[in-house]
């Protein structure tokens, strides 16, 4: 069994740093599923499978998952109940099948990490930030000196690291930066000592892969999540905190702009375009509204169930709805978007728990996430959480810390 154990656990290392090789699939399938196998699938196929047949060999106390999960599994179970009812049953099955995988693999990674180190899963998000974010800085500066990367794709204006495009490289970085970002503000570090100096390192490097990204919906939501910490907080620590991202965030624009033009201008101007010079009747400037439009009607013509998850781009739009919300109340209905703001809900109620004890070393982290959460919140607007790996595995740090928090009060129960 511990052989087995040992397996399960180099497998969730393997599909958690592969799990942003998305630029070009493993191999394809065409018929009958017109899909593709991406390489942390390959990893994750055999996990899910191992940690079924380890599920059904543990004890009914140890099967006890969080109630986070369960809120999880009421969420996909309303989505496959919209899907039935789908103007495009075939493609919102997949997208549901997608989801539910994502879901699968977030409780076979808690099962891998529960019985380790209560920071050990922590400190894999943060050694993914700086795996995706060195890769992503290190393709950057190949390209910009007119070479071909080894691995990625040759982009001069944007760090996209090995993920398949630019709006995918910052919807996977935005929740491991916040989550770094709490972990280094809560000096508790989940390195050894002597390498506790990747912590701020990852925040450094993150910061530069997340902006030169250039996705401005993903940046509004980091600023976003800082003006909620500072407004959660409103005292001196959280002002010089601020202060020294603000410092970082000055000196990336000041080094995109000496060292990389291309990006330099793209940033610039995918910020004009879409917030400070709009112009009416350009793609940039009426996109929101469309969106928005497009979610009402979708909304209007079928208000339970939806059009289905990926349908409106079949039968109403050649664009897709953009934004968890949006895109959950318009394709899914009613039934999607109410479990949306059931999980959405559960991760708030847990996290607000957390802040509220600020004596534990180990969790100290959790504290200052809880106001960062906002600007996931806020980047959920345009982007979309549930086909984004790093949404489900911030779903499985909150449930190992509930579960090490849980197994702490035994063990402090039992020694009384």
């Amino acid at each position: 069994m511990k052989t087995l154990q040992k397996f399960q656990y180099y497998l969730a290392l393997a599909f958690v740093f592969t799990s942003f090789v998305t630029y070009t699939p493993v191999f394809e399938i065409f018929k009958p599923f017109h899909s593709k196998i991406l390489l942390s699938r390959l990893f994750g196929f055999p996990l899910l499978l191992l940690t079924t047949y380890l599920y059904t060999r543990q004890s009914n106390e140890i099967k006890e998952l969080p109630k986070l999960f369960r809120a999880a599994f009421i969420f996909i179970i309303l989505l496959s109940v919209s899907s039935v009812f789908s103007l495009a049953p075939y493609v919102s099955f997949r997208q549901v099948i997608s989801t539910g995988f994502l879901l699968a693999m977030s409780i076979c990674i808690y099962e891998a990490f529960k019985n380790k180190s209560s920071t050990l899963f922590l400190r894999c998000a943060v050694l993914l930030l700086l795996l995706v974010s060195v890769i992503g800085i290190g393709n950057l500066i190949i390209s910009n000196l007119d070479l071909n990367p080894w691995l990625g794709y040759a982009r001069k204006d944007a760090a996209t690291s090995l993920l398949s495009r630019f709006h995918e490289a910052g919807n996977f970085a935005l929740p491991l930066l916040l989550v770094t970002i709490a972990v280094w503000w809560s000096n508790q570090s989940p390195f050894p000592e002597k390498w506790s100096w990747l912590t701020p390192l990852t925040v450094f490097t993150g910061m530069f892969f997340l902006m030169a990204s250039g996705r401005v919906s993903t940046i509004l939501g980091f600023v976003g999540g800082l003006t909620c910490y500072f407004l959660w907080n409103r005292d001196g620590a959280s002002l010089k905190n601020i202060a020294k991202i603000a410092f970082v965030f000055i000196l990336h624009i000041g080094l995109f702009f000496v060292f990389f033009r291309p990006v330099f201008d793209r940033f610039a101007y995918r910020f004009q375009s879409r917030i400070f010079e709009r112009q009416a009747g350009t793609q940039e400037a009426d996109f929101v509204v469309d969106n928005l439009e497009n979610t009402f009607r979708a909304f209007s013509l079928h208000p339970i169930t939806g059009t289905g998850l990926g349908a409106h781009q079949i039968f109403y739009s050649r664009y897709g709805l953009h934004g968890t919300y949006l895109q959950l109340l318009g394709e899914a209905g009613l039934l999607g978007f109410v479990g949306l703001l059931i999980l959405i809900g559960s991760m708030l109620l847990s996290l607000y728990k957390f802040s509220q004890h600020t004596n534990e070393s180990e969790t100290q982290w959790l504290h200052n996430f809880f106001p960062l959460f906002g600007g996931l919140l806020i980047s959920w607007l345009y982007n979309n959480a549930l086909y984004n790996p790093t949404f489900w595995f911030l779903i499985t740090l909150l449930a190992l810390a509930i579960y090490f928090k849980k197994q702490s009060k035994k063990e402090k129960f039992v020694a009384s």
